[in-house]
């Protein structure tokens, strides 16, 4: 008899485990669905004021040619890299066919790449201009490493 009532209470302690961890589960999932629903509309605005400063700079260093040089130059181009990748990254927020998500990732890598490769033409024309007073003149070699350096990941990887 004990052998029944010992079968009997593992059953049941299994059965009480199992719809506690589940009941426990849909609960901490609902609180997670609306905290999510939260943290996405905080997480759109700052993308919408983040694309807002990034566009504002650009327009403001295109528009004045006080500021048509060598470093702002740099930063331009920096802040266009900024812009692909944050609005790359924001698109995928959307529900997109399953070739549409390959070429957002492709472009999301594109501009990463593109972003690193001109904060290292920014950290070289920086290191000419303290070290050698070297200032301007080298804007088409920037502009051909810094958007041309990230095509070669991606045509490494073509089929």
């Amino acid at each position: 008899m004990n052998e029944h009532l010992i079968i009997i209470g593992a059953i049941v302690k299994t059965f009480v485990l199992k719809w506690f961890r589940i009941n426990c589960f849909l609960n901490i999932q609902a609180e997670v669905m609306v905290v999510s629903i939260w943290i996405k509309l905080a997480a759109w605005l700052f993308y919408l004021l983040s694309l807002a400063a990034l566009i504002y700079y650009i327009v403001l260093i295109a528009r004045k040619t006080t500021l048509h040089e060598q470093f702002h130059y740099i930063r331009f181009n920096t802040a266009v890299a900024t812009l692909g990748a944050l609005t790359s990254i924001f698109s995928t927020e959307f529900k997109h066919p399953k070739e549409a998500c390959r070429i957002l990732a492709c472009f999301i890598h594109y501009f990463y790449l593109a972003l690193g490769a001109w904060f290292i033409m920014e950290a070289h024309a920086l290191y000419a201009a303290v070290l050698y007073g070297v200032i301007g003149g080298r804007e088409r070699c920037y502009l051909l490493i810094g958007w041309g350096e990230a095509f070669l990941p991606r045509l490494a990887t073509l089929p």
